[in-house]
């Protein structure tokens, strides 16, 4: 089981960590693939929500796509 480690930054930010030169609309496509974009959109300010205590924990509650999002932005195929 891969563990899931979240910066205090926006949640943009989080999931272009290791892709930095990603657009934000790579970015949604990611959050996409991994079923993660709409708990993010839940939030009131979407992908600039920071990253605290809360939202970590219903991020990981609600969805198990952090890994799969980590693993389709190594693997450019997944995004296009």
């Amino acid at each position: 089981m891969q563990n899931t480690f979240l910066f205090a930054k926006s949640l943009e930010e989080n999931i272009k960590i290791s892709s930095d030169h990603l657009g934000r609309e790579d970015v949604e496509k990611a959050a996409k693939v991994s079923s993660i974009h709409d708990s993010i959109m839940g939030f009131e300010e979407g992908y600039e929500t920071l990253v605290g205590e809360k939202v970590f924990l219903y991020l990981v509650d609600k969805s198990k796509g952090w890994p799969l999002l980590e693993k389709s932005l190594k693997i450019p195929s997944l995004l296009f």
